[in-house]
Parts: structure tokens; C-alpha cells; sequence
């Protein structure tokens, strides 16, 4: 788990990943996490090839309130879900990330 601001809290994340990584839980309170995937790559080693992701819109549970600083009921949130894989097509990590729906803008740039 995560939580990355800058004058207020903007994103909040909560990442899981593959228990045979047996990451130390000292290492993932590292500020270094700042971008799961550099983490993954430089730290762990681990050559990161496909994700699925998810974006929608929602409004934020209680909880999500709490760690954005949400005092309303009307600021909406974007709510990001990537599963990450390896090159042997192994499922390393799995990450939700809760974002200030006016803060943030997402480019997606799609090849195939």
C-alpha cells in the first residue's frame, strides 16, 4: 500500500504482488515506490512485458474519502486496476490506484 500526494493527497494505491517474489515488507514501504513498474524492473529484476488495465469513474467509498481528503459527497474518483505479467507470462502484481478525478488526465497510446 501506497499513498502519493503532493500539497494534498491526490492517489492512493494499495498494491499485491506474487507471494514467490518474498518481497520484504521494509522494501515496499521504500519511498522508491514511486512507479510500480521501475520498481519492478530495477529493484526486483522482473521484465515486465503486459498489463490489462482498467479505468472508470465512481464515486469514493468511505474509506477512499479518508485517505484522499475527500470532505464532500460529490468529488468523483478514477479508479485504475492493472494486472501486471512477466515475459513468462506469469501474473506478478496486481495494483488499484484511486485518483482525484480532477486532477489527473490518462493518455493511452495503443499499437497492434
Amino acid at each position: 500500500m501506497r499513498i502519493k500526494g503532493y500539497l494534498e493527497s491526490e492517489l492512493y494505491v494499495e498494491s499485491f504482488f506474487h507471494p514467490d517474489l518474498n518481497l520484504d515488507i521494509e522494501e515496499l514501504k521504500d519511498g522508491d515506490i514511486v512507479q510500480l513498474y521501475r520498481f519492478l524492473e530495477e529493484k526486483l529484476k522482473i521484465k515486465i512485458v503486459f498489463s490489462e488495465e482498467e479505468i472508470s469513474a465512481s464515486m469514493p467509498s468511505e474509506e477512499i474519502k479518508k485517505h484522499l481528503i475527500i470532505k464532500d459527497d460529490q468529488t468523483p474518483i478514477l479508479i485504475r486496476k492493472m494486472l501486471i505479467y512477466d515475459e513468462d507470462g506469469t501474473k506478478i502484481a496486481y495494483s488499484i490506484g484511486y485518483y482525484l478525478a480532477n486532477r489527473f488526465v490518462f493518455n493511452l497510446n495503443i499499437s497492434r
